[in-house]
C-alpha cells in the first residue's frame, strides 16, 4: 500500500513539473523533456497500479502505452477527441514524430536506474541498521 501512496504522489509531482516545463520552456528542450516527464509518468503509473511488478518490466509496460499512445496519433482519433476536450491533447498528443518514441524510451531508462539506485542505497541503509554488532567488520588494531 505503502509503494502505491508514493508512486501516486510521483505521479502528481511528474505532471506539475512537467506543466512547468511546458510553460517556462520553449522549442525543442521543452518538447522533448515533456515528452520524456511523460514517460517517467507512465513508469509511476504502472508501478502505482501494479506496485510488485519489477521496474524493468514496468518500463517496459510503460514504453509499451507510450509508443501506443504515439501510434496512435497516426489515426483520426486524437484529432477527434482533442476537438471536443482540449485537455485531453496533454495525454493524446497531437502529432506523432518519431523522436518521440526514443525520448519516451530513454526517459523511463533515466528512472528505471533512478529506482533500482534508490532501491540499492535503501537495501545498504537498512542491512547496516539490521547487522549485529557482532558480525560488524572492525579494522585490525595496530
Amino acid at each position: 500500500m505503502r509503494s502505491r501512496a508514493v508512486y501516486g504522489v510521483l505521479v502528481l509531482l511528474t505532471v506539475v513539473v512537467g506543466l512547468g516545463v511546458r510553460h517556462s520552456l520553449t522549442g525543442a528542450p521543452a518538447k522533448h523533456l515533456g515528452v520524456a516527464l511523460y514517460g517517467v509518468m507512465m513508469l509511476w503509473l504502472v508501478k502505482c497500479v501494479w506496485p510488485r511488478m519489477s521496474v524493468w518490466r514496468a518500463g517496459l509496460v510503460a514504453v509499451g502505452v507510450c509508443w501506443g499512445i504515439e501510434a496512435l496519433q497516426l489515426t483520426p482519433l486524437p484529432a477527434a477527441v482533442n476537438a471536443r476536450l482540449a485537455w485531453m491533447r496533454l495525454v493524446l498528443g497531437e502529432h506523432f514524430a518519431w523522436s518521440d518514441l526514443l525520448t519516451y524510451t530513454l526517459g523511463v531508462l533515466v528512472a528505471c536506474v533512478a529506482v533500482v539506485g534508490v532501491s540499492r542505497l535503501r537495501g545498504s541503509a537498512q542491512r547496516e541498521r539490521t547487522m549485529p554488532e557482532a558480525n560488524k567488520v572492525t579494522p585490525p588494531r595496530e
